[in-house]
């Protein structure tokens, strides 16, 4: 059996097993989602799943804290009624959470140690910040 194999536990849940070397998380979602909350934790349960140089590229493998705190950052920020994100991996074990508007994109990423940080980019600008950084919270409320 690979170190990272999935199994569903349940409608509401997602467990990866329990033997000896494989990690177990557990996703856990409310039945009352917004409509891409559901995509959100498919897609981290697909990247979670991934194995080290997973693109044939030396890429690490998402680690279970990012995963854990990718599916409740999806939850929260579906709650706010957000427009939805492409959700993938990141190259060093982390999650990303990106959208493209017309006018900018803006990245949030779940590092591997559960960090959570923002870049930006417009015609005119480009930054990355600490999501506690105001200019995080001001594009993400761009995004309704």
């Amino acid at each position: 059996m690979d170190p990272k194999s999935a199994q569903t536990s349940s409608p509401s849940g997602w467990d990866l097993g329990g033997g000896a070397g494989i990690v177990a998380v557990t996703f856990w979602t409310s039945s009352q989602r917004d409509p891409w909350h559901p995509y959100a934790v498919d897609r981290i349960k697909r990247a979670f799943i991934r194995l080290d140089d997973w693109d044939g590229e030396g890429s690490l493998a998402v680690t279970p804290i990012a995963a854990r705190r990718a599916a409740r950052l999806a939850e929260v920020l579906d709650d706010a009624d957000l427009i939805r994100p492409f959700v993938t991996s990141g190259s060093e074990g982390g999650i990303i959470f990106e959208w493209v508007t017309a006018d900018f994109s803006l990245e949030l990423e779940v590092t591997p140690t559960g960090r959570l940080e923002g870049s930006y980019r417009d015609p005119t600008q480009f930054w990355r910040a600490d999501a506690t950084d105001p200019r995080v919270q001001e594009a993400l409320s761009r995004l309704r």
